[in-house]
């Protein structure tokens, strides 16, 4: 599944049962699979398994704006609060959740767009610090990234 259908399936299940504590947590877990699978998709071949999310979302800096990775972790770090069950805690509303909903579609959206547009982290990754292409050979996005 792509992480735009993550968010649709998460918003049906929200809309099913938004009084649902279950709901709203499963809707919550695939919202958070979602902006995982979107920081996959933007890091690309660099991505590892062996990597923890917090790591990812610093590699993702290297690929997107600093603000935008910023806000992709804290979507993150939000949807699995909501996720972690813990007896004493209070899941939010389901309005709550259906505003993390829609920044996440948003959030996934940006990056989709900003990777989509720029050379991908393969090409700064392999010309940063070996001097191999000059300056002027790169955009002016690409410049900013090394």
């Amino acid at each position: 599944m792509t992480p735009h259908e993550k968010v649709l399936g998460a918003q049906l299940v929200l809309f099913r049962n938004p009084a649902s504590l279950a709901h709203r947590r499963g809707s919550a877990f695939l919202a958070r699979q979602a902006v995982e699978g979107a920081v996959r998709m933007a890091l690309g071949k660099r991505e590892s398994w062996n990597m923890t999310f917090r790591s990812r979302f610093i590699l993702l800096r290297l690929v997107c704006p600093e603000a935008m990775a910023r806000e992709g972790h804290s979507l993150w770090a939000a949807l699995s609060e909501v996720c972690h069950y813990h007896p004493y805690d209070l899941v939010p509303p389901a309005s709550d959740v259906q505003l993390l909903l829609t920044d996440t579609q948003s959030w996934i959206n940006d990056v989709e767009n900003f990777v989509g547009d720029s050379v991908g982290l393969d090409r700064i990754l392999a010309t940063a610090g070996t001097g191999i292409l000059a300056k002027q050979e790169l955009s002016p996005r690409e410049a900013n990234l090394q």
